[in-house]
């Protein structure tokens, strides 16, 4: 599930929904069209996908929040995502 996503973001465990519709407006800000964002199926942590560089898209969301006057109440920090590992010892 992880593999999909390409932006993580934490939360309070209460308040997944709250989070996932607050970045997705935030990303939504940024310039995707259309970002997918859903619960991990970890209390506190969602994932984001987007045609944005996620890098860029991150900066994009401090940018809204710093300067744009937004305020980010259900998100605790928002992480990109630049490449998946295996964590299986044998590789």
């Amino acid at each position: 599930m992880l593999r999909e996503f390409n932006i993580l973001a934490t939360c309070d465990r209460i308040n997944e929904g709250g989070a996932c519709s607050e970045l997705w407006m935030l990303l939504r800000a940024v310039g995707d069209e259309r970002p997918v964002v859903d619960r991990m199926g970890i209390w506190g942590i969602i994932g984001a996908r987007t045609v944005i560089d996620p890098v860029v898209a991150v900066a994009g969301i401090e940018e809204q929040l710093r300067v744009g006057g937004k305020r980010a109440s259900a998100i605790f920090r928002v992480m990109p995502i630049q490449r998946a590992m295996s964590s299986m010892y044998s590789q």
